[in-house]
């Protein structure tokens, strides 16, 4: 099988982008496929719709606003279902310009990945409710998750034991709050809500990173809840040496490894400084 892929379950795999390391869920069911967060990228779609080919994309679940978890191809079909949350369809509705313009800036855009872009498809997503649904081929759990993002949501597919945490529990990077102390109130009773559902599945899925077991993906959370916990007690002389320098010991005081790449750096240092801003 293609590197690209993991094989969790004989109907169950999960494709990895080389961007941001993106995690598509592709979960088969007798019907056909139904896709969870399928990527952006042309090179993305066109392996995902390899592997799915010669069976139907029946449906696709997106579970946050960030262009990453968002977008479709018309190799999954024009008229496929989509579903996302109420919040997460006022976000689009609300915010799809800038949604768009963030996909196409310069410094996103390392394998010119505007040629896949078909803007329409944002404006046919359907929202669903939070609860447990009984759709054609499957049913899933719609799970509200927020904190990272105003509308996120968490889908579980009771037939497969298998929850899409969106960006959550990654063993890649940090958490990412929205911005505001009461997203990171938010966050940590999303952590909360996540702890009472690991022990009734078989796979946690993450929106990066690796996908975990119920053990890996309790680790995880704990690291998730002492991030999170640190970053509300901080106070402002915290920061009488900079904020990159807080940053920097900050992640020593508390043994967090995954901010060592690039881009797990940068969620890192975006918290410190959303932190500064609400305690001046």
């Amino acid at each position: 099988m293609d590197t690209h892929f993991t094989q969790l379950r004989p109907d169950l795999t999960i494709h990895q982008a080389e961007i941001f390391h993106t995690n598509t869920g592709i979960l088969k069911t007798a019907e056909g496929f139904i896709l969870v967060d399928p990527a952006f990228t042309q090179a993305d779609f066109e392996r995902i719709a390899a592997f799915t080919h010669p069976h139907p994309i029946l449906a696709g679940f997106s579970t946050h606003a960030h262009y990453d978890h968002l977008f479709w191809s018309s190799l999954f079909g024009d008229e496929t279902p989509r579903y996302c949350s109420e919040g997460t369809l006022r976000q689009v509705t609300h915010y799809r310009k800038e949604i768009v313009d963030e996909f196409l800036a310069p410094v996103n855009n390392p394998f010119n990945v505007n040629l896949c872009l078909s803007d329409q498809y944002l404006a046919l997503l359907s929202s669903i409710s939070v609860g447990l649904h009984y759709l054609p081929a499957i049913s899933v759990e719609v799970v509200s998750i927020p904190g990272h993002l105003q509308g996120q949501t968490a889908f579980l597919f009771p037939d497969f034991q298998t929850l899409f945490a969106a960006d959550t529990l990654s063993n890649t990077e940090p958490p990412s709050i929205e911005g505001s102390r009461q997203s990171l109130h938010d966050y940590l009773e999303t952590l909360e809500t996540l702890g009472e559902l690991i022990g009734q599945l078989a796979w946690i899925v993450p929106g990066h990173g690796d996908p975990a077991d119920p053990s890996e993906a309790k680790a995880r959370l704990e690291m998730d809840r002492r991030y999170l916990e640190a970053l509300y007690a901080l106070q402002i002389q915290d920061f009488s040496e900079g904020i990159e320098a807080q940053a920097r010991s900050f992640l020593q005081r508390i043994g967090e490894p995954r901010a060592n790449s690039s881009d797990s750096w940068q969620i890192h240092l975006q918290n410190l400084q959303a932190v500064y801003g609400w305690l001046n």
